[in-house]
């Protein structure tokens, strides 16, 4: 009987052809993924960070969405002293 390291020695081309072709697509799916993955957070804003713009931007449109939710609160809560006000008091 032949040992398994003089088996592996003698594949055939066809052999060969078969696993190199297995192998190529193995490696372009994993590319495919890779780049797949490069699109999604945090990869995508690899380069946005270098950017001081970008990042001014975000900063300032961030501020103004607090801006915003502060004072839906403050109205939130005036509206809540009203109720009560007019119903807690019955």
């Amino acid at each position: 009987m032949k040992s398994r390291e003089t088996a592996e020695k003698e594949l055939n081309e066809e052999d060969l052809l078969l696993q190199t072709a297995l192998l190529t697509q193995g490696i372009k799916e994993l590319e495919k993924q890779i780049a797949e993955l490069e699109n999604d957070f945090p990869f995508n804003i690899a380069n946005k960070i270098r950017d001081e713009d970008w990042i001014q931007e975000k900063q300032d449109s961030l501020r103004k969405e607090i801006e915003d939710l502060q004072q839906y609160l403050k109205e939130k809560q005036a509206d809540y002293e009203i109720i009560k006000d007019t119903y807690g008091s019955a």
